[in-house]
């Protein structure tokens, strides 16, 4: 058993596999593409809008982006937490976490079919799901490629969201008061 099927069944294997061979970032790099596809045309489905070969190359370049910046983050606090590995190998192996993004446009055009008008909502509950199991991947991609406990590698990768919701409050507090300051 090798591949994606190990990946989700024995992901500590998977990732001691992927993070040896050469090949793994053209492989995750499939897998970007078919996520960004699924993701993409998923959603076209259910709110019936046409995708063009714009919105496939700009999902497919948001997802990039934003791994290869969670990436970093991830490799840099899992070297405070006393990981060792390189932080290449490991944008190589998390674009295998895009995987569960492969199963948008098939559920989608399910819930289109069977659910009518509350295919919405239950695609975003779906795109939620999905994104919870693909931080669960990446939470123990993290933590069996840096060698790290459970509890460490779930504070590498809880950081960079409690970054973000600092600066957005932070950010929202300094808007809030320049708006304040124009009445007062």
């Amino acid at each position: 058993m090798s591949g994606l099927l190990e990946f989700f069944i024995f992901p500590h294997k998977a990732v001691y596999g992927i993070s040896r061979k050469n090949t793994a970032a053209g492989a995750g790099l499939g897998i970007l593409v078919l996520s960004a596809v699924s993701l993409v045309s998923g959603m076209s489905l259910i709110v019936t809008a046409r995708a063009g070969l714009a919105s496939y190359s700009s999902a497919a370049m948001l997802m990039i982006c934003a791994l290869f910046v969670l990436s970093v983050i991830y490799h840099y606090f899992a070297g405070i937490m006393g990981g060792v590995g390189s932080g290449g190998r490991l944008f190589s192996i998390m674009l295998y976490s895009l995987a569960p993004f492969c199963f948008i446009a098939p559920f989608s055009l399910v819930f289109k079919v069977f659910l009518g008008k509350s295919a919405l909502i239950a695609a975003g509950i779906l795109i939620l799901l999905v994104f919870y199991y693909t931080l669960s991947i990446q939470h123990r991609i993290v933590s069996y490629y840096y060698g790290l406990p459970a509890s460490s590698s779930l504070i590498v990768i809880l950081m960079p969201w409690l970054v973000i919701s600092v600066m957005a409050a932070v950010s929202a507090t300094v808007a809030g008061l320049g708006i304040l300051s124009i009445f007062i």
